[in-house]
């Protein structure tokens, strides 16, 4: 099977979690970091789960789940090691139109989750389609090595420079010119690595001040 790519905005979204293992765990805390609503479904959580929800980052029902539990869900994710109970979270996702992904069975599950590294920003997933999760890992790793944590105040700073380039030139052409001299001639990302982010946005500056973009 080939998936279509696709990143979501879960900003805000209900995501339902059915298990409070390490592996559950590890979803939850993915789903927070993309700002997600996120209620968990378990009779027993890690202690990081429990600490969640006293401090009502999730809601957590302590119990095991029930048909029904996904109603208003965005994104499902199941993870309770326990087939039965995986494969009902399955049907009642497919039957509701709620996005599913079932630990370690694609089969039952209409989207799978790649290996992901992120640097602020900048976020590049590997998938094998489920062919092997672990080669992905390590694609992944090496990917950690290559791109290093400069890259997320060196993207900051792309950014900045593309609001003011898109605000003050109109021409598409120039535009894409601006955008490639940042990148290919500027040398931030050096700097960023050895002098720091501000020092870098002198530079950034500067080198926007002589190709013309600010007076």
């Amino acid at each position: 099977m080939l998936y279509f790519p696709v990143c979501l905005d879960l900003k805000d979204k209900k995501c339902v979690v059915i298990g409070g293992g390490a592996v559950a765990e590890r979803k939850v805390l993915a789903l927070l970091s993309c700002r997600a609503r996120v209620t968990v479904v378990s009779p027993e959580v890690t202690v990081e789960l429990e600490k969640l929800s006293t401090g009502e980052k999730v809601n957590w029902l302590q119990r095991t789940y029930r048909t029904g539990d996904l109603a208003g869900a965005f994104v499902a994710v199941a993870a309770t090691g326990e087939a039965r109970i995986n494969r009902l979270v399955s049907e009642e996702a497919f039957r509701t139109g709620v996005l599913v992904n079932v630990v370690d069975a694609p089969e039952l599950s209409n989207f799978i989750v790649p290996a992901t590294m992120r640097r602020g920003n900048l976020s590049i997933s590997v998938s094998t389609d489920g062919k092997s999760p672990l080669l992905a890992r390590r694609i992944r790793e090496k990917l950690e090595e290559e791109y290093d944590h400069a890259y997320a105040g060196y993207l900051n700073l792309l950014g900045e420079a593309r609001d003011l380039v898109l605000q003050r030139v109109g021409d598409p052409g120039r535009r894409r010119e601006y955008f490639r001299s940042l990148i290919d001639e500027g040398g931030l990302l050096e700097v960023v690595r050895q002098e720091g982010v501000d020092k870098a946005r002198e530079v950034m500056y500067q080198l926007l001040a002589d190709l013309g973009v600010l007076d």
